[in-house]
């Protein structure tokens, strides 16, 4: 078995207390919510910052539109603690072997010292109070205290994680040495600018590579490159194309 196979394994013992203890139906085989990732190219923008991985674990579902947008990998769980949302997520993804959702909070059940090499995690957590327009959007709120527990907690993470945040002091001071990068989407109100936080650098291979680009205009541009190419490798002799596909392996 492989150490990607083995980490994926593994991940159903990556909690504090067993799974087995959650309430029943709390977890399920493998829908418009604040902050939804599926606006006009939010989800793009953050799928092709992913490297490839085995496993994939969004902290806070809400509607889960990364999972619902990216390729499926070995192992997805899903953590959301409102159990209205945990149903309409156990109905999206029904028969999807491969999506585990998780009623729990997910920093509680967590350990992020013990995460699976192989895996990536994705988080969209409550926007600080000092961002918003409107200052009630969520069922289970947070204050400044739970940003710094949630900021201490992805400070000791050991695998690759991505945050996705509106600007603010609390996160610009607890991420300095993570990359960080701009992305804008339409949402409700207009068009709005959040932040992307990596703890790790750039990837040279990427586990959407179809997403390349910083917006909608560049990845249309790099698609039509790729299909421009696309046809004229295809119209090469046999030869000729080994010849092509030798020089690429050797150039990666």
């Amino acid at each position: 078995m492989s150490d990607g196979a083995a980490g994926s394994q593994g991940a159903l013992r990556l909690f504090s207390d067993p799974l087995e203890a959650l309430p029943p139906a709390a977890v399920a085989p493998g829908i418009t919510v604040v902050g939804s990732k599926t606006a006009s190219g939010a989800a793009e923008r953050i799928l092709a910052e992913l490297p490839p991985h085995e496993v994939f674990i969004e902290l806070f579902a809400g509607g889960a539109g990364l999972t619902r947008r990216k390729r499926p990998c070995e192992l997805t769980l899903l953590f959301e603690r409102e159990p209205h949302q945990v149903r309409r997520l156990q109905r999206h993804f029904a028969g999807r072997s491969d999506v585990q959702i998780v009623l729990a909070d997910s920093l509680s059940v967590l350990l992020p010292t013990r995460l699976p090499q192989g895996a990536v995690i994705y988080a969209d957590p409550p926007y600080p109070l000092s961002t918003r327009r409107n200052r009630r959007y969520y069922v289970h709120d947070w204050a400044d205290a739970e940003h710094e527990r949630f900021l201490t907690w992805a400070a000791a993470v050991t695998v690759p994680m991505l945050i996705s945040c509106y600007a603010c002091q609390q996160y610009d001071r607890a991420l300095s040495a993570w990359r960080r990068s701009e992305y804008f989407y339409m949402s409700r109100g207009g068009r709005r600018c959040e932040q992307l936080w990596c703890n790790f650098p750039p990837a040279q291979r990427r586990a959407e590579p179809h997403l390349a680009g910083e917006d909608y205009r560049a990845r249309q541009r790099i698609k039509r490159k790729v299909a421009r190419w696309r046809r004229r490798f295809l119209s090469c002799g046999p030869a000729e194309r080994a010849a092509i596909m030798q020089a690429l392996l050797a150039a990666e």
